[in-house]
Parts: C-alpha cells; sequence; structure tokens
C-alpha cells in the first residue's frame, strides 16, 4: 500500500514548475507516456522507514487551468514547468488503496528522452485512528511516445 502512495508521488513529479515564455518553455518535452523507475522510502511515526520499488507508466498531457498535468488511473496532478524543470503544485492529494496522499514538492527534469526525479509529501494511514506518515522518492524516467 505505501509503495502504491509512493508511486503515485512519484506520478506528480513528472512535469512542473512556473511557466516558461518564448525559447525557455519546454512544456512540449513532457507530453507522453512516461516509465518511472526508482525508490521510494515511507517513514511512518516511530518505526523504521520502509524502501519501496516503484515502477508504472503515467501519461503527461496539456492542462486547462495548469501547464501540465499527470493522469494515471483516478488520479490527476496539475504541474508547473519552467524550462526543463518541471515542479508539482503542493497540496495537492489524491486516495490510492485506501490512503489519501498530499504532494508538499518535488522536481522533474527532462533531458531528451529521460529525466531524473524527486519527490515528498505525506500520507495519512488508516481510519479513525489515523497514521501521518512522509514519504519521499527519487529515481529517472523514460519517454515511451
Amino acid at each position: 500500500m505505501r509503495a502504491n502512495v509512493l508511486a503515485w508521488g512519484l506520478v506528480c513529479l513528472l512535469g512542473t514548475m512556473g511557466c516558461g515564455s518564448g525559447s525557455d518553455d519546454h512544456t512540449e518535452d513532457f507530453l507522453g507516456i512516461w516509465m518511472v523507475t526508482g525508490m521510494s522510502e515511507t517513514k511512518c511515526g516511530n518505526a523504521q522507514p520502509k524502501s519501496d520499488p516503484v515502477s508504472l507508466t503515467v501519461t503527461i498531457v496539456k492542462g486547462t487551468d495548469a501547464p501540465l498535468v499527470i493522469a494515471q488511473g483516478d488520479c490527476s496532478y496539475k504541474l508547473d514547468v519552467k524550462g526543463t524543470t518541471a515542479t508539482i503544485r503542493p497540496g495537492q492529494m489524491c486516495m490510492v488503496n485506501g490512503v489519501t496522499v498530499v504532494f508538499s514538492g518535488g522536481t522533474f527534469q527532462v533531458s531528451g528522452l529521460n529525466g531524473t526525479f524527486t519527490q515528498m509529501g505525506t500520507a495519512s494511514i488508516g481510519s479513525g485512528i489515523v497514521i501521518q506518515c512522509m514519504y519521499s522518492a527519487s529515481g529517472t524516467a523514460s519517454k515511451t511516445s
């Protein structure tokens, strides 16, 4: 469950940071289907951090009220772009396998058909008694189309 939360967080990283203009606008470089791989780490309370591999496919499209949107399954995330660096808009949330994920930040940098990312956020696990967890993720992405 936590690995999925982190994977969704990775999805969010792929595409964001203030709108560029003119020749500095690389929004088109982010559009398409990306294969994301990396590692995520979840830390809940005083428990030892848990690391999980992440491997998923995401789609990045142009948004209507944001330069980019990452879409996968029932979730989508708004992204801003400046140059070849993307940043997730903080505060967005999504339910992933019954876990509420709130994204606090992250970056994705593209170079041709490849990218690198980092991400951070929180996840709320449980009902009644809710456990707040911190998570982070990092890795690479390859554009498939």
